[in-house]
């Protein structure tokens, strides 16, 4: 037998000791007030005591949540969600109970709003003035000039990276002889890789070559290891780390390319980020 057991046991015992002891004399509490108890005798100091309020009966409801108004803990916000009401209610009375009178009222407050309005309008100009960090047309601007300027130096930025993504990698460039979508595309992606200095792998998946992409080869498994599905498919290919990451599918212009080299070279998450820095 285990010390906790008889432990368990003789804790056991006493609590049917204590449990089957005969019970003492019942003792009749002293509750009564002393002019009702001869035995205290009548103590003219002793204080009456006050009699003990009812409990209330009412109890919270579970899940039970205290509501903070909106008037309290967003107090601008219920003003105009007050002046809203009213001025939604002027209208209303103007349309349905209609007069000279409620309609002017309707139109007053409609002239509050919009001179409220206005003041904000003006604030927000003077704002970007006195806080120029808080103007984002810095950095992207909504003027036509100003969008020019910007499409500029992001086009910059684009064949930028296609001359420097094109110094460690190729392009895998999948197509068909029957495919008109790469009939379209092959002048336009052999003309991106002569201008950007991207090498340049054609490979036909039907076993027959474009005369203007002499250096196409017949494919020989990698549509398969790739997954390809679909003509034409480009994928930018590292030699020498075996990267690869998919340029695009389908017709793309020289635009589109451009803007994909671009976004390869700056994605942190794809492996050619910082390759060609």
């Amino acid at each position: 037998m285990t010390p906790k057991f008889t432990h368990l046991i003789a804790a056991a015992s006493m609590l049917g000791v204590a449990t089957m002891s005969p019970a003492a004399d019942p003792v009749e509490p002293v509750n009564k007030p002393f002019w009702e108890d001869s035995s205290r005798g009548w103590h003219w100091y002793e204080v009456i005591p006050e009699p003990a309020q009812p409990e209330s009966t009412e109890k919270q409801q579970p899940g039970a949540t205290v509501v903070v108004t909106p008037q309290t803990k967003y107090p601008y916000q219920a003003k105009i969600l007050e002046f809203r009401e009213q001025m939604e209610e002027a209208k209303a009375e103007a349309i349905l109970n209609p007069s000279v009178v409620a309609t002017a009222k309707f139109m007053r407050l409609q002239k509050q709003m919009l001179g409220m309005a206005s003041i904000f309008t003006d604030n927000w100009k003077q704002a970007l003035l006195d806080y120029p960090d808080l103007d984002s047309t810095l950095e992207h601007p909504v003027t036509q000039m100003g969008v020019n300027i910007a499409n500029d130096t992001e086009l910059q930025k684009q064949q930028e990276a296609a001359r420097a993504l094109g110094k460690v990698a190729g392009i895998f460039y999948f197509y068909k002889v029957d495919c008109p979508y790469c009939q379209r595309e092959t002048p336009i992606i052999k003309q991106f890789a002569a201008d950007f200095g991207v090498p340049l792998l054609p490979i036909a998946l039907d076993a027959r070559k474009f005369g203007e992409l002499p250096t196409s080869v017949v494919d020989n498994g990698w549509a398969a290891k790739l997954g390809v599905q679909y003509t034409p498919s480009m994928y930018l290919v590292d030699p020498k780390s075996g990267n690869i990451v998919p340029i695009g599918y389908g017709l793309h212009t020289r635009d589109q390319l451009l803007a994909r080299f671009g976004d390869i070279l700056n994605d942190k998450k794809l492996p050619f980020w910082g390759a060609a820095q």
